[in-house]
């Protein structure tokens, strides 16, 4: 095993601790923290997936699994959006950076282990894939934080929708 890969297993047991604990407590909601990181981990992602995989990766085999990987993170970042709880605090927390947070968010145990079951599937197919022979590509690195984003991010639109719905509806202020 190279440094490379001890790196990125670190790296992404980091994220994958880092999100679990953010899906079970309540977090702040603004219009940054919702979609700044899966921005970021989206275009690194995509990055690193062009730039760092070689092209003989890019089989129909390799390309069908990251689509399949990347369907089945979009479908539990829908389910994750759907069963976040949001609470109003009223303006009465205030951030690191001075501003005044109306909402927060958390999906609890079950986001958590929704999250958890898709880095399970997503590791599952990488052995699968690897013991076939054509796992290079989705065993890459901007394969695991393209997928992990498009989670985040569809999560993201879903809490915002809603949130928008809700606040239509009671009249509630704004995030």
């Amino acid at each position: 095993m190279t440094a490379q890969n001890l790196i990125s297993i670190a790296l992404g047991l980091a994220l994958v601790v880092y999100i679990g604990y953010r899906q079970s407590t309540w977090q702040n909601l603004t219009a940054r923290s919702n979609w700044l990181m899966p921005a970021i981990l989206g275009v690194v992602g995509l990055g690193l997936l062009v730039k760092s995989t070689p092209a003989a990766a890019f089989t129909a085999q390799g390309l069908g699994l990251l689509l399949l990987e990347l369907a089945l993170s979009l479908a539990i970042g829908v389910v994750m959006g759907v069963i976040t709880r949001f609470r109003s605090v009223d303006g009465h927390v205030v951030d690191r950076r001075g501003q005044v947070i109306e909402w927060q968010t958390r999906t609890g145990w079950v986001g958590a282990a929704l999250f958890f079951a898709l880095i399970a599937v997503r590791i599952g197919i990488d052995v699968w894939a690897g013991s076939m022979g054509f796992g290079a590509l989705v065993a890459s690195t901007g394969a695991i934080l393209l997928v992990i984003g498009a989670n985040r991010l569809v999560r993201a639109g879903v809490i915002q929708m809603r949130l928008a719905r809700h606040q239509e509806l009671t009249g509630v202020g704004a995030a």
